[in-house]
């Protein structure tokens, strides 16, 4: 009888039993606001891109490539939208939050100090003389957050820029009456099974319903 051969090539690690919203679970917001936002409150350069950066995903629920690409031109601050290329090219709008019209328009103005003739780009590098006045790359910008993260002493299990971006749709869907289509369409999802997964992260849904029954 013939042995059989395999490669080490050939063997595949288990799945990961782990659900989806465990593994990057969404930042509480009392941490979100009074830690990292917070930190993020100087009038330094650095730190206000940094804190629009935070708020485009955190609130708005961008993605790290989604932030990186945006164009100036694409920001209608009046109407308060902004056009965002996502996954597979697709262009979707996106409301901005009252609160953060004023600070992209002082970013703006500070933008054109900085900013390299011809960078249609949102958010550009402040530092490295090579790149400065240049688009961020995702991983200049995750790099930063790690330390961020790291400063503050934030839990590891909360590390991740997407990490931002299930702590906006959880917030979207919890303070919208729990509306998951306007949460899918915010953050860019054509499948509602995809964006169910903030439902599966508001723990504090699921405490409403327990004391509810009770009742």
């Amino acid at each position: 009888a013939g042995v059989n051969k395999f490669s080490l090539d050939t063997l595949t690690s288990p799945p990961d039993p782990t659900p989806p919203e465990n593994r990057r679970p969404a930042l509480p917001e009392v941490t979100y606001k009074q830690e990292l936002l917070n930190h993020l409150q100087g009038e330094e350069p650095e730190q206000l891109r940094m804190r629009l950066v935070v708020r485009l995903m955190g609130e708005m629920g961008l993605r790290i490539a989604e932030v990186c690409g945006l164009e100036v031109d694409k920001i209608d601050l009046a109407t308060r939208l902004l056009e965002v290329r996502g996954k597979g090219g697709k262009v979707r709008p996106v409301p901005i939050p009252k609160s953060l019209v004023a600070e992209i328009r002082d970013w703006l103005k500070l933008r054109t100090v900085h900013a390299r003739a011809g960078t249609q780009v949102l958010i550009i590098n402040l530092g490295n003389r090579r790149a400065k006045g240049l688009g961020t790359k995702p991983h200049q910008i995750r790099k930063q957050l790690e330390a961020l993260y790291t400063h503050l002493q934030i839990p590891e299990r909360y590390y991740g820029a997407h990490m931002l971006r299930h702590t906006a749709g959880t917030r979207i869907y919890k303070k919208n009456n729990r509306d998951l289509m306007s949460t899918a369409r915010i953050l860019g999802h054509a499948d509602l099974n995809t964006a169910g997964i903030y439902a599966k992260m508001d723990a504090e849904g699921l405490l409403e319903a327990i004391d509810n029954a009770e009742g």
